[in-house]
């Protein structure tokens, strides 16, 4: 018997921003592999043996080591599948701990400080402003936070107003800095 998914389809999705932990892996990894391979040339220059072995161990020491950080970082990155999900029903904030689904009609609004995306929900005690508030602190490629509260707000008054439709995000995304015009086409997985 085969399962089927009940799950309603994503409309529009943020990934996780590791922009700075990749730059860094990289710029390690390449400068580890640039070093231990001038330092394996340079060692074929020298006419000692003594020297040869040694400048020729630390050479191969840093270029696997360079190699190492750059692909086992990049895999470890990589392998990392956060995300921030627009779907019909809510927000689904996919995490390795679970998922987590925000219904369109418990938010009472969606906004962002410097640190945080806030979401200010209606079915939360007023008295615990931490339960009736939740904040995601991660970054999201495609927008800062400002603009990512401002398009889900957008998102979330569309959905109270039953208008939510892929066509209706296709709309509502153009104003998101890395969306042009006629890139977004067809339904997205």
């Amino acid at each position: 018997m085969a399962e089927t998914d009940e799950s309603p389809d994503l409309l529009e999705w943020f990934r996780l921003d590791r922009a700075g932990g990749t730059r860094w892996l990289l710029g390690l990894g390449s400068l580890g592999v640039f070093v231990g391979a001038g330092l394996l040339g340079g060692a074929f220059l020298t006419h000692t043996t003594d020297a040869l072995r040694s400048v020729s161990t630390v050479g191969g020491a840093l270029l696997l080591f360079g190699l190492f950080i750059a692909f086992g970082g990049m895999a470890l990155l990589l392998a990392n599948d956060d995300y921030l999900a627009v779907r019909a029903d809510g927000i689904l904030l996919h995490r390795a701990s679970g998922d987590v689904v925000v219904a369109w009609d418990s938010l009472r609004q969606v906004r962002a400080d410097k640190r945080a995306l806030l979401f200010e929900r209606r079915d939360a005690d007023a008295s615990d402003a931490s339960e009736a508030t939740m904040r995601i602190e991660e970054r999201y490629t495609g927008a800062t936070r400002v603009e990512l509260a401002a398009h889900l707000e957008t998102l979330r008054r569309k959905a109270s107003m039953a208008e939510l439709t892929f066509d209706t995000v296709k709309a509502v995304a153009i104003g998101l800095p890395h969306v042009r015009p006629g890139s977004v086409k067809g339904r997205l997985p």
